[in-house]
């Protein structure tokens, strides 16, 4: 199991540990801690440092033992090259624009030494699932200002001089009953289906002729990478 941190607001102390290359990553837009866990399962990281602006949820990574530094993720003045990585789990869809995605990227890159791992919503189906009647239940969230498209990405990462890329698309959605589907017509800010809520889906049933996925795990290498090491690391799990 990875070490938990002290979980004190200390950010001077927080800043030594930083300088001393104490922490194996950064974790922007850590909300409760769930990807701090996460990251640190996954990559099989010992120590890792949360990144959150709002009070409440800094109170709830603080009390399960997190270090985190209270700031938007723009105001970081960290030194280059801190980390081993720099993961961003469903955060960049909550950014104002693609500019600002951009910007939030090349702070990653910035700070990061081997790699960025990025969870994203998809939202490159939405229009052929509108010409169809539906939509995935994220798609008109307000809160998700930032609709960056895998092309958009691809883009971004040549433009900052990142990569290669590895792409891993998740939660594959096989026909129109799925519950992350709904109506085109549901009010915006849903969860999964409801029919009380959402009304009737469009019927028959719409089976697709390749997978409709929800979500996207981007794997981006800041360094050279042994072909074999890189496989490793970014093999879906």
């Amino acid at each position: 199991m990875p070490l938990h941190d002290r979980g004190d607001p200390d950010p001077a102390r927080i800043r030594r540990d930083v300088a001393q290359r104490a922490y194996e990553f950064l974790d922007l837009g850590s909300s409760a801690g769930g990807s701090i866990e996460y990251c640190s399962r996954r990559f099989r990281a010992r120590r890792g440092l949360g990144v959150e602006r709002h009070p409440d949820k800094l109170r709830q990574l603080r009390a399960k033992g997190f270090d985190c530094l209270a700031c938007d993720l723009f105001a970081l003045d960290l030194p280059p090259a801190s980390f081993r990585f720099v993961s961003m789990l469903d955060v960049l869809e909550h950014l104002p624009d693609l500019e600002a995605v951009e910007r939030a990227l090349g702070v990653a890159g910035r700070l990061a030494r081997d790699f960025l791992f990025i969870r994203h919503p998809l939202f490159d189906f939405a229009p052929a699932l509108a010409a169809v009647g539906l939509k995935q239940y994220w798609t008109d969230w307000r809160g998700h200002t930032a609709h960056v498209l895998v092309p958009e990405f691809l883009e971004l990462f040549r433009r900052l001089g990142f990569g290669p890329v590895a792409l891993n698309y998740r939660q594959p959605v096989h026909d129109s009953d799925d519950p992350s589907l709904l109506p085109l017509a549901a009010p915006a800010d849903q969860h999964l289906y409801d029919a009380a809520l959402h009304g009737p889906k469009p019927e028959p049933k719409i089976v697709f002729p390749q997978p409709i996925h929800g979500q996207l795990d981007l794997f981006v290498a800041l360094r050279p990478y042994d072909p074999r090491e890189w496989s490793t690391l970014t093999a879906d799990r």
